[in-house]
């Protein structure tokens, strides 16, 4: 299956954004020895909670041709895009959560709820 063959209007547009060229970066990202430092030490000093710390967890999507609701855990980081893409606009929505790594700290949250 290809990008262009996708039919979900969200999970469409999800893709375009996932795939586009200019948001790609051309080199690896730069290592933040602060960032990595604070990692190692809470690792090393926090006894260990296996529930917490599941790095392989699977991403699940649930996705119809106006709605998705996409759920992805990466390391630290959990997200979770939702959203409806009909219509009417007044009734269109878009959330997303991130939640771990240095969002436990900020609470970084964008949209209602």
């Amino acid at each position: 299956m290809t990008a262009d063959q996708v039919i979900s209007v969200p999970f469409a547009a999800l893709l375009a954004g996932m795939l586009c060229d200019d948001l790609k970066s051309r080199e690896p990202r730069p290592v933040n020895l602060g960032g990595f430092l604070s990692v190692m030490g809470r690792q090393m000093l926090e006894p260990p909670n296996l529930a917490r710390e599941r790095f392989g967890d699977r991403s699940y999507a649930i996705i119809a041709d106006r709605y998705m609701n996409f759920s992805s855990r990466v390391g630290y980081h959990y997200s979770v895009l939702d959203c409806y893409c009909g219509r009417t606009d007044a009734k269109n929505y878009i959330n997303f959560q991130f939640k771990g790594g240095a969002a436990e700290t900020c609470g970084a949250a964008v949209g209602p709820g």
